[in-house]
């Protein structure tokens, strides 16, 4: 299987082509919720990010939990 992607090591750039409907703006916006508040403790806490919400976390459920990872 792929390794995971590391929501909490990786750049934007790495975030941004992880799938579909993450750009460079979500990408972005990760990457400044994880400066401001420290690591994500799980993947599900990318509802918490401007831009993301618990929607597109909630639709995208599956695919969030097969790309990425906390660890």
């Amino acid at each position: 299987a792929p390794s995971l992607i590391n929501i909490n090591t990786a750049d934007s750039h790495a975030l941004a082509k992880s799938m579909k409907g993450i750009g460079v703006k979500r990408a972005e916006a990760i990457v400044h919720y994880r400066e401001t508040h420290g690591v994500f403790k799980s993947v599900d806490e990318l509802a918490e990010v401007p831009g993301i919400g618990k929607r597109f976390v909630n639709n995208h459920q599956d695919e969030i939990h097969r790309i990425f990872s906390v660890q």
